[in-house]
This record gives structure tokens, C-alpha cells and sequence, in this order.
């Protein structure tokens, strides 16, 4: 053990973690803007919806 023993690893995990290469993080931000996209484009579609119904609505009164 000696001093590697004794070293204060509070915080940190035990084991040693591989690192990630650029292309995994490139994947993951890929991944995380097309969740967006895909958010964006079903919010959009639902306020497209709310609109029509709405001018429906203003047409029938």
C-alpha cells in the first residue's frame, strides 16, 4: 500500500475509466441534437394543430 495507499481519493472512482475518443463524443452530441430535432419538429406540428383548431374555432362563431 505505502503512500498510493494513503492518497485521498474522496471523490474520484475507484477503478480507472477508459477515455472517450472524439468520435464517441461526436456521436453522443449527434445523438442529443437529433432528440432535439425530433422535440422541436413535434412541438411545432402540435402548435400547428392548436392554430388550425383555434381558427376553426373563431370560424364557426
Amino acid at each position: 500500500m505505502g503512500e498510493v495507499g494513503l492518497e485521498d481519493r474522496r471523490g474520484h472512482r475507484a477503478g480507472t475509466l477508459s477515455s472517450r475518443t472524439p468520435e464517441e463524443d461526436l456521436r453522443d452530441r449527434v445523438a442529443q441534437l437529433e432528440r432535439e430535432k425530433y422535440d422541436l419538429e413535434m412541438e411545432n406540428t402540435l402548435l400547428k394543430k392548436v392554430k388550425e383548431l383555434e381558427r376553426r374555432r373563431r370560424g364557426a362563431l
